[in-house]
């Protein structure tokens, strides 16, 4: 679950300038492969031609199960996501058949911004294509990720596939199919010219229908790393805004407050599994994460005023 593991990530402090270089370089390295065009739906602006990336990103254990070879996967410590080949394996959940229905749709209308379902193997995991790129999975991320440039792609990204489920079956009612954990971590990125851009959202098991505003709050939080290690509250404000304007939300009114209900439902979600013994929230919870997520809704709330003057600004 990549909210989780970035909030795994946010209770440890590992934002050290070395480390950024580290991060920086490991970004840098993407090979220029030109990738060929890709069909997206016509209500939903397309992105530019984009890069493929074939360089690994970490050492991971292998595991050879009869013929395959399993590569284990970082930031995956819900499902046990592996690499089988062209194949990611994981565990499915109580949403996989949404899931599935969900990816089929993206498939049949020609959008190449989530992993295809490829069915279940013999293990009962649901199998899905690898979505080759980087993945910013831990901190400190690349500073071309976190550019405004970037973050705006990826409210374009989020745009298009609200987009193709408004109006269909999949929404129950509702607005969209929001992706309800979209995060650097959840993201591929490939190069483009000189800069990366969002190519692909990953880890799709809290998919459900729900409002377009969901989702762009917690690109927000996410993206944006709302909370104490901000330094400029009134930027964060103004990068809210230049999402707002690369999605088209046009009613913003209810941004911050949202931002807000994710927050809450995030650190008491924490406990409640852990309450349960679910394992990787017990984790979470002893790692430090619910803290760290209340104090970064402390930080929203005090600094509201200065974030809704900024995004509200002409």
């Amino acid at each position: 679950m990549g909210l989780l593991t970035t909030a795994r990530a946010a209770a440890v402090d590992i934002g050290t300038k070395q480390l950024q270089r580290l991060a920086d370089h490991a970004v840098a390295e993407i090979p220029k492969v030109v990738d060929p065009p890709t069909p997206v739906c016509a209500t939903a602006p397309a992105l530019p031609t984009t890069c493929r990336s074939t360089r690994p990103f970490q050492r991971c254990a292998i595991v050879r199960t009869g013929v395959m070879t399993e590569l284990p996967l970082p930031g995956g410590a819900v499902n046990g996501p592996v690499r089988v080949g062209d194949t990611v394996r994981r565990r499915g959940g109580p949403q996989s058949e949404f899931v599935r229905r969900l990816l089929d749709h993206f498939e049949r209308q020609g959008w190449s911004g989530a992993p295809r379902g490829l069915g279940v193997d013999d293990q009962g995991r649901d199998v899905l294509t690898f979505v080759d790129g980087y993945v910013a999975w831990r901190r400190p991320r690349p500073r071309e990720v976190d550019s405004v440039d970037c973050v705006a792609a990826v409210a374009r990204l989020v745009r298009q596939f609200h987009d193709l489920t408004a109006g269909t079956g999949l929404t129950s009612g509702q607005e969209v199919v929001c992706h309800n954990d979209l995060a650097p971590n959840n993201t591929v990125y490939r190069r483009r010219g000189s800069g990366v851009r969002p190519v692909a959202f990953i880890d799709w098991d809290l998919a459900a229908p729900g409002a377009r505003i969901d989702d762009v709050a917690h690109v927000c939080w996410q993206f944006l790393d709302l909370g104490p290690t901000v330094v400029d509250p009134f930027d964060a404000g103004r990068r809210m805004r230049t999402i707002c304007e690369a999605y088209g939300l046009a009613d913003r009114s209810g941004l911050v407050e949202t931002v807000l209900w994710w927050q809450d439902r995030c650190w008491r979600g924490i406990i409640a599994g852990a309450g349960k013994g679910d394992v990787a929230m017990v984790g979470l919870r002893d790692d430090g994460a619910v803290r760290s997520i209340q104090e970064a809704a402390a930080w929203v709330v005090k600094h509201r005023d200065a974030l809704e003057t900024a995004l509200f600004a002409e």
